[in-house]
């Protein structure tokens, strides 16, 4: 089995290596490593990493500018750094497809929590995108999941991984998009009104 390859972008060069270091030490390859958003960039392209570990505040292009480009083009599991909590960021990172948001100093142990929750994620977004027809599409269905594994999750005590295989069996069973189960799901909860009772309103 191949070991994950892991894209790092930090600007400042000490943090950089101690990254590097920790990411080595739970196993998986560090590919490439950036010191701004634009390099970033080139090397999602060029080297194709399944996992993105990026500072959001860079020099010239930041981190969320680079994950914007680089989901569109070069599709990965994005993880995002920053040294302090801000819901505004999480915000902006979520609508571009970011899977996992830690505050610095990261150490071995939550670097590994959250690479795998992004690769979790990442890899619900990759089954919505084969249904969207675009990325922006993909996103909101992406949501909708979310907020439908929760439910899942509450009612049956299914854990995350179990509550989104629940979602593709239904979707496979019923020959419907993920995103008509999930919306389903919400109306039921009593969480999302269908289009016709807004309008309605």
């Amino acid at each position: 089995m191949s070991r994950i390859r892991v894209l790092i972008a930090e600007d400042e060069a000490t943090t950089r290596q101690i990254l590097a270091e920790q990411i080595s030490l739970i196993g998986y390859d560090v590919v490439g490593q950036a010191k701004d958003g634009d390099e970033a960039v080139a090397l999602a392209l060029s080297l194709q990493p399944d996992v993105g570990v990026f500072d959001i505040k860079m020099p010239g292009r930041d981190g969320l500018d680079a994950a914007r480009e680089i989901m569109e083009s070069a599709p990965m599991a994005l993880l995002m750094l920053t040294g302090l909590y801000d819901p505004e960021l999480i915000d902006r990172a979520k609508d571009i497809g970011v899977f996992a948001y830690l505050v610095k100093p990261a150490n071995a142990e939550t670097l590994q929590a959250s690479i795998e929750v992004a690769l979790r994620r990442f890899a619900e977004l990759q089954a919505a995108r084969q249904e969207a027809c675009d990325l922006k599409e993909a996103l909101e269905t992406r949501k909708l999941v979310e907020r439908a594994k929760g439910v899942l999750m509450q009612r049956l005590g299914l854990a995350e991984a179990d509550a989104f295989r629940r979602l593709q069996r239904e979707s496979n069973n019923q020959s419907r998009p993920l995103k008509h189960i999930a919306e389903a799901i919400l109306i039921a909860e009593g969480l999302f009104k269908p289009a016709a009772a807004v309008e309605s309103e």
